[in-house]
């Protein structure tokens, strides 16, 4: 049952990547995302922990949400974890499961735990690629912020307010908006602010 989850977020995963086009490297996305998730869980004895799929759901985003049909991004948004920079792969077990681009983008992306103004900077600088990979995977992260500890919200969401926000502006559209739309609602919903 447990091998279940990942293999499903893998066939996902390729499925979506050959709807998107990529039907020349929708099996090594596929094996990508086997081997990160393979490399994930020791940290997640249940696979049911919000935290385990983050890769994917990653992924997901730059997929089905804003229809990136570059292998390397998706490859990129796997290797990366933002809140848990340990689980990341080492860079030459990233280069040999995701290639060398993938890799290089993975490793241009700003950790969390960044002061918002040096996230933002750190932001601004990435290409619009890896910018893209960078604020999808935050994305992610805030979706699934209600399940952290509630002490974390408030400063999760204020680094998304000074450092994601603005820097969304400058890539993709509906992008922005989903980044925006998650941080007014989470604001009202569990911040109790406008």
């Amino acid at each position: 049952m447990e091998e279940d989850r990942g293999q499903a977020m893998a066939l996902r995963i390729e499925r979506a990547a050959l709807r998107a086009g990529l039907a020349e490297r929708a099996d090594r996305i596929g094996e990508a995302v086997r081997a990160v998730l393979e490399h994930r869980r020791p940290a997640f004895p249940d696979v049911h922990h919000p935290d385990f799929l983050h890769p994917g759901r990653t992924a997901l985003i730059l997929l089905e949400d804003l229809g990136a049909a570059d292998a390397d991004l998706l490859l990129a948004a796997l290797l990366r974890d933002s809140e848990r920079p340990a689980l990341d792969l080492a860079a030459d077990l990233a280069v040999r499961v995701a290639g060398n681009r993938a890799a290089t983008i993975a490793a241009s992306l700003p950790d969390a735990g960044l002061d918002p103004a040096d996230r933002l900077e750190a932001l601004v600088t990435l290409d619009n690629d890896a910018l893209m990979v960078a604020l999808a995977e935050r994305l992610d992260h805030a979706r699934h912020l209600h399940l952290q500890p509630t002490e974390r919200w408030a400063a999760f969401h204020d680094g998304i307010t000074r450092a994601d926000l603005p820097a969304a502006s400058r890539t993709h559209p509906h992008l922005a908006w989903r980044i925006q739309w998650w941080h007014d609602n989470f604001a009202r919903r569990f911040l109790n602010t406008r």
